[in-house]
């Protein structure tokens, strides 16, 4: 459980936003003082006793005035009556019932039972938002610490947050209450794409379609969000559409959060083609927000630019804490003590163990390096399959280069993760966006970077040092460079350093995705095609799938057919599209070509007479 109360958290992020703050006292508001601010905002914590008759009238005249308040209200000693619930409704408020207990969130609603409390948590309509969002994983990557940063951002706009992950839930669980979320943890939900080397045999492929079959209703994620119904259900993975089936099937409308290739970078097997996929992230979402641009050309070739505000490309640079600075400096002190003279140049890859992150290059880079009786040292730093471990073992070995080529495994902690390192290398061959430039970059370290995909939305030669993915001849060059010229190393940090934080720092940064969330759900209207998955969907996860009659069977199996159509309709659309796409370019080339051909230039003049 959360070492700090969930009301606490909600409320100490509220007041950075605030421009007073009242709390633990009668409500006493200089108005003429707070109306000279130009966006006047007020957070108040008072005691349930202390929502008297006068403080009743003083929040109406704040309601009356263009003065947003946030209310958070101390029930732990005594509860408040019907009627003034009922009355504070009339201030435009949503009102939330939050349990410290168990660190949770369920909203007030009329005709509906008082759900257990602590606190009430009151926010003006205007800005009051409520998501679901699920994730494929309770590990520490870099999705899942995204998240973690993603709801320490939103809640301090008005956004209340339940997050659901699969078991254990682990230190994740942890981190997301601390962040300000609540936590549901259900069984793990099998993949749609699954990595190939699962899919080895027709046998297999077949063992995993009839599994997946009987996951592809999500009825437990169903009940959990019903029992919520958030505004919003948010799916931040693209490796299940649990989320998007369940938002489809309440009549709830969903946003799509991209931040992978799939194939590209983790080697998974799509279902559909990139293109294919995008239609289906665009058929089943009111919003797609993809954390490059590269992601958004792969996925929504020729649909991203004619959107309109459906689609946005969100990135943004990850926050270290300075807790982790201050660990990561402690273990590098350590560290310089144990080296000397003779001790090598150490170079980080921070990344899973999949073909896609680009090892082979490093491991080249070695070889060469090695040749040239440079000291130099490669960490791979990071998890990894068996396969994964033995191909790259196998390949250090072919290589000579086991002295100097370590697999370090997965760290938990930032100051594990970059201990000892003297730079880092993102060797990635398609990194959707990535955490580990703005990590190194935070933590003192130079940059080594392949030109690829969502890396160069935000690195230059003026942040890191660029190379082109394959080519260990240039890796080497640009070791070789921060070897010999230490104060390089120390500039581009220094310039990547002033980049993100100014990115970082963007006051409406924040505030724009909330505003961005809020229209989601405004302009809610969901397509025929969408409406039609949802009532296979509703349909399927009000049987009980303990019971085991036939008929019931053979009526689930029914309905998954009937789902995986529907998703055909929309993948069909999109290959018609494709085809298409595919002969106007190949009607461009032909036409480049006769305008590049001499009798094209030849006969110029006589086009201009005629």
């Amino acid at each position: 459980m959360s070492t700090q109360p969930l009301s606490d958290i909600l409320f100490t992020a509220a007041c950075t936003r605030a421009t007073q703050v009242v709390k633990g006292q009668e409500l006493n508001v200089d108005l003429a003082d707070l109306s000279k601010t130009e966006q006047p905002r007020l957070a108040m914590a008072l005691s349930a006793a202390q929502l008297s008759q006068a403080t009743f009238d003083s929040l109406a005249v704040l309601h009356a005035r263009p003065i947003q308040f946030v209310l958070l209200i101390d029930t732990t000693a005594a509860k408040l009556s019907a009627a003034t619930i009922t009355a504070l409704g009339t201030l435009d408020l949503r009102i939330f019932a939050i349990d410290d207990a168990t660190h949770s969130w369920r909203e007030v609603r009329d005709g509906s039972p008082m759900p257990l409390h602590t606190h009430l948590w009151c926010l003006p309509s205007a800005i009051a938002l409520t998501m679901s969002v699920m994730l494929h994983s309770s590990g520490l990557g870099g999705a899942e610490r995204s998240h973690v940063e993603y709801v320490r951002d939103l809640v301090s706009t008005g956004v209340l947050i339940h997050t659901i992950i699969p078991e254990p839930g682990g230190t994740l669980a942890q981190m997301l209450r601390d962040a300000g979320s609540s936590v549901t943890i259900l069984p793990f939900a099998m993949w749609w794409c699954p990595h190939p080397r699962a899919l080895d045999s027709p046998e297999t492929v077949l063992a995993h379609q009839q599994a997946y079959s009987q996951e592809l209703i999500p009825r437990a994620r169903i009940e959990v969000i019903d029992a919520l119904r958030p505004d919003i259900v948010m799916t931040r993975t693209l490796v299940i559409p649990h989320g998007a089936f369940a938002a489809a099937a309440l009549g709830i409308p969903h946003v799509w959060d991209i931040s992978e290739f799939g194939d590209r970078d983790h080697g998974l097997t799509m279902p559909f083609a990139a293109s294919q996929m995008g239609q289906i992230f665009d058929l089943l979402s009111d919003g797609v927000t993809f954390h490059s641009q590269s992601l958004r050309e792969y996925f929504l070739p020729l649909t991203s630019q004619s959107s309109g505000g459906k689609v946005r490309v969100i990135s943004t640079a990850p926050r270290i804490s300075q807790t982790e600075i201050h660990e990561f400096e402690e273990s590098k002190i350590r560290h310089s003590k144990e080296r000397d003279a003779f001790s090598p140049f150490v170079v980080g890859i921070v990344a899973g163990l999949q073909e896609g992150k680009g090892h082979a290059d490093a491991i080249e880079a070695a070889a060469l390096l090695k040749q040239q009786h440079k000291r130099v040292e490669f960490r791979f730093i990071g998890p990894g399959t068996d396969f994964d471990i033995d191909r790259l073992t196998r390949l250090i070995a072919h290589n000579r280069v086991s002295d100097c080529v370590h697999l370090v495994g997965f760290k938990p902690t930032m100051d594990q993760v970059y201990e000892g390192l003297d730079a880092v290398a993102v060797t990635s061959r398609s990194e959707g966006l990535g955490r580990v430039a703005f990590e190194a970059t935070e933590l003192s370290l130079p940059v080594i970077f392949a030109q690829s995909a969502g890396l160069i939305d935000y690195m230059s030669s003026n942040y890191g040092l660029p190379y082109m993915p394959g080519d260990p001849i240039a890796l080497v060059a640009a070791i070789d460079h921060l070897m010999e010229d230490p104060e390089l190393g120390t500039r581009l940090v220094a310039n990547a350093r002033a980049k993100f934080q100014s990115d970082r720092m963007d006051p409406m940064r924040v505030q724009n995705i909330h505003d961005w969330l809020i229209q989601v759900r405004t302009n809610y209207a969901p397509p025929p095609l969408r409406q039609i998955i949802g009532s296979i969907v509703a349909a399927g996860a009000d049987m009980t799938p303990q019971n085991e009659h036939g008929a019931v069977l053979k009526r689930s199996e029914q309905l998954v057919g009937e789902l995986r159509n529907a998703l055909g309709i929309a993948v069909s659309r999109q290959e018609h599209i494709d085809e298409i796409s595919r002969q106007l370019a190949g009607a461009r080339e032909v036409i480049q070509a006769m305008q590049a051909s001499r009798s094209w230039r030849w006969t110029r003049p006589l086009r201009r007479r005629s």
